[in-house]
């Protein structure tokens, strides 16, 4: 199955990205077809910010300020998740790319600042999907997806996806899948009404990906990335059968940050 790239944004300035195009890649030895050998966990604090840069920022041309990645995992870490490939010896530091260490970031940056959520140190972290999955010590990154959850023009509460990746070596597997739903899932149960995304409208993948989780296409924006390409804003409307368990909305809601960031684009991989 060819992959391809997606893309969506946040209310600011976009940002341009690098289009790759559509390639096969070799199954993983530990992967045949699915993504059985991957299992996610939710963010664990800034220790694992350079993980989700190095996996994010390889598809970029034009790399995200630190602040922009502070804003949503600080904001919402608890709907930021990562995909890991099991019985792997890499470690997280190998994992990382020469612009995580660019953004002065390291495994040891500003700890103190983690989640709510309180998580675990990442040895000792495992999935709140998979009870029974490997810790991420014997893991590597794969993908992440990123998210964020607000009230919209002080009406309703709103769900907006905004970061998707998943490395090179693992497209086509299944794994951008999994983390769409868990992502969908978390804002359903975090009360979303309705979540939204954008992503060009030339990217099959992409569209072909969210339209089969009920996302529909809201309207056409001209022009709106840097590399003159429009794209599709896309909406899933929550109902309670929107999320993939079946959750209805909860009315939760979380404080936005004070200090939000200019609009920017962001990406992610089918």
């Amino acid at each position: 199955m060819a992959s391809q790239q997606l893309h969506a944004k946040v209310e600011g300035q976009a940002v341009d990205s690098t289009h790759a195009k559509p390639a096969h890649s070799a199954p993983h030895p530990h992967m045949r077809g699915s993504a059985a050998c991957v299992h996610l966990t939710p963010y664990a604090g800034e220790a694992q910010l350079p993980i989700i840069a190095s996996l994010i920022e390889r598809e970029l041309s034009e790399p995200y300020i630190v602040h922009t990645y502070r804003y949503f995992l600080r904001g919402w870490p608890h709907h930021t998740f990562i995909a890991w490939a099991k019985d792997e010896p890499a470690s997280a530091p190998s994992s990382l790319g020469p612009r995580a260490h660019q953004l002065g970031l390291d495994a040891t940056t500003d700890q103190d600042e983690t989640s709510s959520t309180g998580s675990s140190a990442l040895s000792d972290h495992e999935s709140d999907d998979e009870p029974g999955a490997l810790s991420i010590s014997k893991s590597i990154p794969v993908g992440v997806i990123v998210s964020k959850l607000e009230a919209h023009r002080g009406k309703h509460q709103r769900g907006y996806i905004a970061m998707l990746s998943v490395a090179p070596e693992w497209r086509g597997r299944g794994v951008a899948t999994r983390l769409v739903q868990r992502g969908v899932r978390a804002l359903v149960e975090g009360g979303a009404q309705e979540i939204v995304l954008e992503t060009e409208a030339d990217n099959v993948a992409s569209l072909a990906l969210y339209e089969s989780f009920g996302f529909v296409r809201e309207k056409r924006l001209f022009r709106f990335y840097l590399n003159g390409k429009d794209c599709f804003r896309l909406v899933l409307p929550v109902t309670h059968s929107s999320s993939p368990s079946g959750v209805a909305a909860s009315g939760t809601e979380h404080k936005r940050p004070s200090s939000p960031p200019a609009r920017f684009e962001t990406l992610g991989i089918a």
